[in-house]
Parts: C-alpha cells; structure tokens; sequence
C-alpha cells in the first residue's frame, strides 16, 4: 500500500502572445520543467488539483500535458500541438481545465479540482541522474482564448506524493 507523503505545489506562468486569437490545438507559452514533481525513483505523484488565473476573461478550455520525460520536439507559443510518435510515447499524463472559471470584474479564476491523473517517475534516459521532474506544457482545448498581457496566465498545479 502506498503511503501519501505530503502535496507540493508549482506555478507556472507562460509568455504569451497579447490581442491576438488563439486556434484550438495551439501550444499556450512553451514547454516547460517542473523539478521536484515526482518525489524520487518509483515515487508516485497524482495531480489533485489545477488552478488557472487570467487577468483577463479568457473562459476558454486547456489541456495540460505532462511528459515523463524531456520530449525531442520544439513546442511553440502559439502553433499546433503536435508531437512525434516518439515524444508522444513520453505523455505520462493528461488533464483538461478551464472548463469553470469564475469571472470577476475584469478577471477570472478557474477552480478544477480532483482530476486524479495518476503519474509515476521513470529514468530519463537523456538525464539518468534526474528522476523527479516532469515537463509539460498547455494547449488549447476546443477554445480560442485572446490574451490581455504576454503575462496573463498562471497555472498552478497541486501534486500529492506518495
């Protein structure tokens, strides 16, 4: 039986592009590393949580993509996602949000809880001595968001170890 052993949380703020249309199925920002995601070898982490912030209404669906290992491919801000079939063996996990936001005065937030996306570390065979990061990146699911400011986006991700 696993033993939980505590819940860590990373924020990511990605460069995007301001005033300008997004299309569905477009990388949001770049890829990115999240050290620390997965505890150690073996180690076990589930993403219990998401939490997206917009400075300005963007209400538009994401997909959050987070690969065991570092993919090979270039993932740029604002083109299609579209990995290799070798990067695509690399997906450990997949996880939709933006699906509810709240919208403030000139703002919103979007609260996705629980999506349970069960991930476990694996040696990265282009860096064996790192075996506890992720790296993932955000696209746009289904949504053509316009951002306010290259800075308008922060997701935070919620990882409870075990």
């Amino acid at each position: 039986m696993l033993q939980r052993r505590g819940t860590k949380f990373f924020t990511i703020t990605p460069t995007v592009t301001a005033s300008s249309a997004y299309t569905d199925g477009d990388v949001v920002g770049s890829l990115f590393e999240i050290p620390g995601a997965v505890l150690d070898e073996g180690g076990v982490a589930v993403v219990k949580s998401i939490f997206s912030r917009s400075k300005s209404k963007v209400n538009s669906n994401f997909g959050l993509v987070l690969f065991d290992s570092k993919p090979a491919g270039t993932f740029t801000n604002k083109t299609a996602f579209n990995p290799s079939n070798a990067d695509l063996a690399k997906i450990a996990a997949l996880a939709d949000f933006g699906t509810n936001w709240r919208d403030f005065a000139n703002n919103s937030v979007d609260p996705t809880l629980d999506p349970a996306v069960l991930i476990q570390s694996v040696r990265d065979p282009a860096n064996p001595l790192n075996k506890t990061s992720l790296w993932g990146l955000i696209y746009c699911n289904g949504s053509t968001p316009t951002f306010g400011t290259t800075d308008d986006m922060a997701v935070t991700i919620g990882f409870e170890h075990y």
